[in-house]
C-alpha cells in the first residue's frame, strides 16, 4: 500500500492517475482479504471457497484492469524528461546486498553444519552472479547509449545532405 501511495504522490502530469488509483484499490482489497484470512485461520473458521476468496479474485482482476487501462489507446508521455534521468552507479545497485554479509557471518559463527555452509555458499554464488549481471547491464547500457548517439548523428548528417541536395541550384534559376 505504501508503494502505491508513493507512486500516486510522484505521478507526473503525463501519467495516468486513474491507473494508479485502480492499482491502489486492488492492493487494498487484496490486503483486506489477506488480513481477514489470517484472522479466520487463527480462529479456525476459514474454509476453502469462503466468501473472502472473492476479495482476492476482485483484487487480482483490478490489477489486470489497471494494466489494461494504462496500456489502452492514447499517448502517455514520460512523467520525467530523459535529460533528468541519471543511471544508478554500480555500487548504488550493490549496496542493498550489504546486509547479506553480516547475516552470513552470524550463521557461520553459531553452527558448523555442512548444510548451513552449503546454503551460504549457494547464496554467495547467487550474489556474485547478480553482481556480474549488474556490471554487464551497465556496460551494455553505456554501449547502447553510444550507439544511439552515433545513429542520431548519422541521421542528422543524412537529413542535412538530403536538404542540401533538394535545394534549388542558383544556376537553374538563371
Amino acid at each position: 500500500m505504501f508503494a502505491v501511495l508513493v507512486l500516486v504522490a510522484r505521478a507526473g502530469p503525463g501519467s495516468s492517475l486513474n491507473c494508479l488509483l485502480l492499482l491502489g484499490a486492488a492492493f487494498a482489497i487484496t490486503a483486506f482479504s489477506d488480513s481477514l484470512y489470517v484472522y479466520l485461520a487463527q480462529v479456525g473458521d476459514y474454509s476453502t471457497g469462503s466468501y473472502i476468496d472473492i476479495g482476492w479474485l476482485a483484487g487480482y482482476n483490478l490489477v489486470t484492469l489497471s494494466a489494461l487501462l494504462c496500456i489502452g489507446p492514447g499517448p502517455h508521455p514520460d512523467p520525467w524528461p530523459k535529460d533528468e534521468e541519471q543511471p544508478a552507479s554500480f555500487w548504488q545497485s550493490v549496496a542493498i546486498y550489504a546486509a547479506v554479509l553480516p547475516l552470513g557471518a552470524v550463521l557461520l559463527s553459531e553452527t558448523q553444519h555442512f548444510l548451513t555452509v552449503s546454503a551460504l555458499g549457494v547464496a554467495a554464488l547467487m550474489f556474485f552472479r547478480q553482481l556480474i549481471t549488474i556490471h554487464e547491464n551497465v556496460a551494455l547500457n553505456r554501449e547502447l547509449a553510444g550507439l544511439t548517439a552515433a545513429l542520431e548523428l548519422k541521421v542528422k548528417e543524412q537529413r542535412l545532405r538530403l536538404l542540401g541536395s533538394s535545394a534549388p541550384d542558383s544556376s537553374d534559376t538563371q
